[in-house]
């Protein structure tokens, strides 16, 4: 499996700490079937800014601890890069690392409580640059949970949709996991991701994830969101997606099915 949104770098922003805790992260997404994990710090937040030079050293540090340890994981270079108006002119400049240093992909998260009004915008831009924005977990955007065909929008625009591992399986609550699933089952998710930053409360690890996704739309189309798909988008090709679905409208039972009246049944004749 490949893992397109982690933070693993030590010290670079709230995930691992130091090199033994992200050594300790790797070897438990290694030891759950993950082959690949690329590391997304976050940058343009206005928390942390990440330069792709600096991502570039750290990850070669990580890959180079990871061979001593005996750890079994390809790391890759990337950020969790927030949208907005510094966004643009940090790729640009190639300040702003993309998924792979390829150039062709960039992981964009959303602020946590609205969809800014430029985001089609924004995705149009990065298409015009020969870039498709990956959207991170959309499920927990609190806009997009009231509105889910704003994130439709997004991925006519041209972006992609990745949720997070923990929102298929619960770990966020029983509203996303279920808010998560319907997305899913219309085809509105094109990666899961674990989006780890530690072994406690944010762990690596996308097999539950899949054992979940399999349930929703079959174990191929799962498969794709955590290997073909991903595996695409770190060689910079273009992954081969499904046309989203519109949303099933729920059958309003009558007045009459409501009650009961008009079936057989107990004293019915």
């Amino acid at each position: 499996m490949i893992d397109i949104h982690t933070h693993i770098l030590p010290g670079m922003d709230d995930g691992a700490r130091e090199m033994d805790e992200a050594v300790r992260i790797c070897r438990a997404a290694a030891l759950d079937g993950t082959t690949t994990m690329v590391a997304t710090p976050h940058t343009m937040n206005g928390i942390y800014t990440n330069r792709a030079d600096a991502v570039r050293a750290a990850t070669e540090a990580l890959s180079a601890a990871l061979r001593e340890q005996g750890v079994d994981v390809r790391v890759l270079p990337g950020a969790d890069a927030c949208m907005g108006t510094e966004l643009l002119a940090g790729l640009k400049d190639g300040t702003v690392m993309t998924i792979n240093d390829s150039g062709a992909f960039v992981l964009m998260e959303l602020p946590g409580f609205f969809v800014p009004a430029h985001a089609s915008e924004a995705v149009f831009q990065l298409k015009l640059m020969g870039m498709t924005p990956v959207i991170t977990h959309p499920e927990r955007n609190s806009t997009i949970i009231d509105n889910p065909e704003l994130a439709l929008m997004l991925i006519q625009a041209g972006a992609l949709m990745q949720v997070t591992a923990g929102s298929v399986t619960g770990e966020f609550g029983d509203d996303i996991r279920d808010f998560t699933a319907r997305l899913i089952k219309r085809r509105m998710v094109h990666i899961i991701a674990s989006d780890t930053h530690n072994l406690r409360s944010r762990p690596p690890g996308l097999r539950r994830a899949l054992r979940a996704a399999s349930g929703l739309v079959g174990p191929n189309a799962a498969v794709r969101m955590v290997n073909e798909t991903p595996g695409a988008i770190i060689n910079g090709e273009m992954p081969l997606v499904e046309p989203p679905e519109p949303e099933k409208k729920t059958r309003r039972r009558s007045f009459i099915s409501f009650f009961g009246l008009g079936k057989k049944g107990r004293g019915a004749p």
